[in-house]
């Protein structure tokens, strides 16, 4: 692309298209699918690299070379000209600790059926170095579900699965080895409460019409969760999941350049500024805890449940 070309791409704040803009994908022939080949892959290497926040639009737009629509062809030169006023976005991350005193952090979420072509799910992860006086971005990606899931908490499931067991574990491995031998602890963060209830329990009631490759991966997650006392779970407010940028369409100026903060990207030469909690995560987190206190956290993950042993004693006595 040439200089006089880049000139006349529009000036857009993020690689998605306005809502009133994304329009229903068919799969009607687009104008670029001969070279669309060639122009995603070249991003998708820059993406997995060190621009994190192309992972959703590139990968998403992969999946449908086969199938490439007129809607492709729009949401493509969306993502070019994105790329185009975000030349000077970098990847930044600081160590201010020493190497026992870091922690791997692993952000984990899923949108609910995101595709709605396949009405697949999509899994978004992020790994970080932690600590006090330490951020330091490691890896990521943004996958499509290869299974259709019937609720969020069960699209939760997938991706956790995927994250802890493809980044997580394997990071934690790598670092035991380079601290000789010493433990690594392994925070997990996960921002929907049904999805935590279930892997800490291992079955949820509400979730027995799961097929084989869910009820996997709930056991699998809940044995390693449970028995490794090195990999802890902790509830993360969606306003400071660092995962959300990877599973959803963020056409708002305002929560896309938030999002990118969270995985520490922004223009080079920009003063770092520390990761503080919003001031609505911290209200939410305040509103949260005065439940807890009072004891209505929970009840609502085993309200259905009671219903369902109250309908069957019900039957019971009936019969």
């Amino acid at each position: 692309m040439t200089r006089s070309d880049r000139n006349k791409l529009k000036r857009v704040a993020t690689p998605f298209l306005e809502l009133d803009e994304d329009l229903e994908d068919t799969d009607e022939g687009g104008e670029l699918s001969t070279i669309a080949l060639k122009v995603l892959m070249k991003i998708l290497y820059a993406a997995r690299m060190v621009r994190y926040d192309l992972l959703r639009p590139v990968t998403y737009l992969a999946s449908r070379i086969t199938k490439w629509s007129k809607v492709c062809d729009r949401k493509l030169l969306r993502l070019v000209s994105y790329i185009n006023c975000s030349k000077d976005h970098v990847l930044r991350g600081w160590i201010g600790d020493k190497l026992d005193d870091l922690k791997l952090g692993v952000w984990s979420d899923a949108d609910f059926a995101g595709c709605k072509i396949t009405m697949r799910s999509t899994s978004g992860c992020y790994v970080a170095l932690t600590g006090h006086n330490s951020f330091f971005p490691l890896s990521a990606f943004s996958r499509k579900q290869t299974c259709v899931s019937h609720s969020t908490p069960e699209a939760e499931l997938v991706a956790a699965d995927a994250s802890l067991r493809q980044e997580g574990l394997p990071a934690q491995i790598f670092w035991e080895t380079l601290k000789e031998g010493n433990q690594m602890k392994l925070e997990f963060y996960e921002d929907n409460q049904a999805a935590i209830q279930v892997i800490k329990s291992g079955k949820n009631p509400n979730m027995k019409h799961m097929g084989r490759t869910h009820k996997v991966c709930t056991m699998w997650l809940h044995e390693n969760v449970q028995n490794d006392p090195d990999v802890k779970m902790i509830y993360a407010d969606s306003l400071e999941m660092c995962a959300d940028i990877f599973t959803k369409d963020l056409s708002d100026k305002a929560k896309w350049e938030q999002a990118i903060r969270l995985i520490n990207i922004g223009p080079m030469g920009d003063k770092i500024q520390a990761r503080k909690v919003s001031d609505a995560c911290i209200k939410r987190k305040e509103e949260r805890k005065a439940k807890e206190d009072a004891g209505e956290i929970g009840s609502h993950l085993n309200l259905s449940a009671n219903k369902n042993i109250s309908k069957q004693k019900g039957a019971q006595r009936g019969g």
